[in-house]
């Protein structure tokens, strides 16, 4: 019969291993990579003093917020609720996995620990816990494997709580550096696909951003109160990376597709571990193919207005030994980035605004000095158009100035691909885009004239064109409404705006003036020129009938310039004429285009 040691003997033997283990962990706790160091010291201590034990190490991961075997590092992690249950237990209580009585809040949590094949676990507090797959009894021959793992694992539990709080302070200082240079580039004179270079690599050292993208909202135009987001509006891609490897992607999508769409639609923000659940929980229908297992997405918003959203996610792969999931800190200081973001862009954008704005000011004032040098109607007319379409970036322009015999409005020039099939076309009056400008007497704005009821679609059937978007305004002079000049398909993307309309109506109070005077020059030109050639007729017929005596051939110079002057083909000079009988008639003098035979002169 073997004979056991004695107690003391336990004691000094404890003593001296359980010394060496913790001199080694604490010697590992002051290496400079402490955490990594101090679990290989933990694992390889046990894996002496238990060689028959297959040892699990699981650790607090700050950056995941969640429970992770540290070591071996390729198991899997135990879900949240056996982490909270263990966690909740005192430091260094030791629990043993038998087939005793327990309470019915504990046996999912015991049925887990025996899945990962789990025998006895050392709680150590908030850091984590430690398992081995060998249970260690409560007879004297465990008590000292008790004792050892109890007093290793308590001053463990103390190191490991110390580096956790030392991470988080490290992490914290992260944190406010990256949102420091990111909040300092809002004032940064850079290009704005530099400053969202920037702003992604500070944010990715403070969130795992496995893909990331910046989408910009390209609306149709807005009037009145409208907040949510239509079939027409799409999102193109501002700045995009995956793996962390940028990518250029220049085509847009609908708006309208996924999660994106109640981002912008209530300026908000969705998180989930789950893409295609999340869709299928909110009502909405998923991307195709779905984009990520894990997602977070905030709006963009500027002045209480989506502009855009930002996104990032994980995509799912079948090598995954857990579920990626984004975390409550990651997506606080996700959201806090958006709003730097969202201003960085505002102001650039109203940056290239106000430097647009200049340009076409300038353009338009020289603009309005070729429209006052010149007073021919037709030149006056194409200046209009041409320039109307460059002002705005269209494809083609026209103008149409009201009939007011009739109150058509008539293409009197059109420019772009279908212009000389439009002009001399007639619009009836009130009919069309155009009809609603002149007879409203307001700029009008359509972004898919085909779906507008007002639209004329005649036009385009006629002139072999396909009208995408139009700004129509009207040309008042002097108070009296004369045209509508409008613009038709704005080139790049993007669909006329408001501004547009601003900038049209001003350029169009100039070109009605301009239309105005050159109408009054054109034809107080011909007034002045018909007066002229009566006047010389006049001259020239009084010269003739001083010149000779012959009455025929004055008459006949007389007619002629008679029908000249009014375009007429036909007429006669006839004379009162008395018989020798003192019957009164009429004696003709000269004639064009009657009988000759029946009108002789005498």
């Amino acid at each position: 019969m073997t004979k056991r040691p004695s107690l003391r003997f336990i004691g000094r033997s404890l003593d001296r291993q359980v010394n060496r283990s913790i001199a080694r962990i604490e010697q590992a706790a002051a290496q400079p990579d402490a955490r990594a160091g101090l679990v290989a010291a933990l694992h390889q201590e046990l894996t002496a003093t238990f060689p028959t034990a297959s040892i699990e190490i699981v650790l607090h991961d700050p950056r995941s917020e969640r429970y992770i075997v540290a070591a071996p590092e390729q198991r899997a992690a135990p879900s949240a609720e056996l982490a909270a249950w263990i966690t909740g237990q005192p430091v260094s209580h030791l629990i043993s996995i038998d087939e005793g009585e327990l309470d019915e809040g504990d046996r999912p949590a015991y049925a887990e620990l025996r899945a990962r094949g789990l025998a006895t676990v050392l709680a150590l507090g908030h850091p984590g816990w430690i398992g081995l797959s060998d249970g260690l009894g409560r007879g004297a021959p465990k008590r000292r494997d008790r004792a050892y793992l109890q007093r290793v694992g308590r001053v463990a539990a103390v190191r490991l709580d110390r580096l956790l709080l030392a991470e988080a302070e490290q992490r914290r200082e992260e944190e406010l550096r990256g949102l420091y240079w990111i909040a300092q580039a809002v004032n940064f004179t850079m290009e704005v696909d530099d400053l969202l270079e920037l702003i992604h690599t500070q944010l990715s050292r403070l969130v795992r951003l496995p893909r990331f993208y910046i989408a910009l909202l390209d609306a149709a135009p807005r009037y009145g109160e409208h907040t949510t987001v239509t079939e027409r509006d799409s999102l193109s891609y501002a700045f995009y990376v995956e793996g962390d490897q940028r990518k250029h992607h220049h085509r847009p999508w609908p708006a309208s597709r996924g999660l994106t769409r109640l981002l912008l639609d209530h300026n908000m923000t969705i998180r989930t571990d789950d893409y295609v659940a999340e869709c299928a929980r909110r009502g909405v229908t998923p991307e195709e193919p779905p984009p990520a297992g894990a997602w977070i997405g905030t709006a963009l918003t500027a002045q209480d207005r989506s502009i855009g959203v930002m996104v990032a996610s994980a995509p799912v792969t079948s090598e995954e030994t857990e579920r990626f999931a984004f975390t409550d800190t990651e997506e606080h200081l996700f959201v806090t980035v958006a709003a730097y973001v969202a201003a960085i862009l505002e102001r650039h954008s109203l940056y290239a605004r106000l430097e647009s704005r200049a340009q076409q000011l300038a353009t338009l004032n020289e603009i309005g000095n070729l429209l006052a040098s010149s007073l021919d109607l037709d030149e006056v007319l194409d200046l209009v158009v041409r320039h109307a379409a460059t002002l705005l970036n269209a494809e083609a322009g026209s103008l149409l100035l009201s009939n007011e015999a009739t109150g058509d409005l008539v293409f009197r020039i059109s420019s772009g691909p279908a212009g000389d099939k439009l002009v001399g076309m007639r619009l009836p009056a009130g009919k069309g885009i155009a009809g609603a400008a002149f007879t409203q007497n307001r700029p009008v704005i359509s972004d898919d004239p085909r779906q507008d009821e007002r639209w004329y679609a005649s036009f385009d059937s006629h002139a072999s064109f396909v009208t995408q978007s139009i700004v129509a305004v009207p040309l008042n002079a002097r108070g009296k409404t004369i045209g509508v000049l409008e613009v038709v398909n704005r080139k790049g993307l993007g669909s006329f705006t408001s501004e547009d309309c601003e900038l049209l109506l001003s350029f169009a109070a100039q070109a009605a003036i301009a239309i105005e005077n050159a109408q009054l020059f054109t034809s107080t030109d011909r007034a002045l020129q018909a007066r002229l050639l009566e006047l010389t007729t006049m001259q020239y017929i009084d010269r003739q009938l001083n010149a000779t005596l012959d009455v025929h051939a004055v008459m006949g110079q007389t007619l002629e310039w008679s029908l000249h002057i009014t375009g007429a083909t036909t007429g006669a000079v006839a004379a009162v004429h008395e018989d020798d009988q003192g019957h009164h008639g009429l004696r003709f003098l000269a004639q064009r285009g009657y009988d000759e035979a029946r009108m002789a002169p005498y």
